[in-house]
């Protein structure tokens, strides 16, 4: 019986040496690649973003709050373009409803209201270039209003 099971034990094991492995592994979203067909010769679009949070910013009586400066840092790519930009608001309890302001590096600003914690997804700023410093800042609609805002520049190049 012993050498039946060592017998059986042995063949297992070399069938599972030499037999491939079809697992399929998921490629993180900064290493998708696209590719289009232009003018009959093929394309390859590389995705990427960056993420940066801002400290808290506070409005009081219709002030702006100080601007927080959130650099790009290293861009990939010889001519990068925006795709999309998300602005995830984490509002303190008890705060007003508020406006959020985002200014690109390019000086073009893009404004959302804000009542709750909650994410906002804007094309405003799409097709521009994403490298430098963008600027984020909020102008309460009541009396005070806090804020923590995570900013996601999604791009292509």
């Amino acid at each position: 019986m012993k050498k039946l099971f060592s017998f059986i034990t042995c063949i297992a094991m070399c069938m599972m040496l030499v037999m491939p492995v079809s697992a399929a592994e998921i490629a993180p979203e900064e290493e998708i690649v696209t590719m289009t067909q232009e003018a009959g010769a093929s394309v390859y679009t590389y995705n990427n973003y960056f993420r940066k949070i801002t400290p808290k910013l506070n409005s009081v009586f219709g002030n702006p709050s100080d601007a927080a400066k959130l650099s790009s840092g290293s861009i990939s790519g010889t001519n990068p373009k925006i795709t999309s930009v998300t602005i995830y608001s984490r509002v303190s309890t008890g705060s007003d409803p508020f406006y959020v302001y985002v200014e690109d590096p390019k000086g073009n600003v893009g404004v959302a209201a804000v009542s709750s914690s909650g994410t906002i997804t804007t094309d405003a700023f799409n097709g521009l270039n994403p490298a430098g410093d963008w600027y984020v800042w909020i102008v309460t609609a009541g009396d005070v209003s806090t804020a923590t805002i995570t900013l996601t520049v999604n791009y292509s190049y």
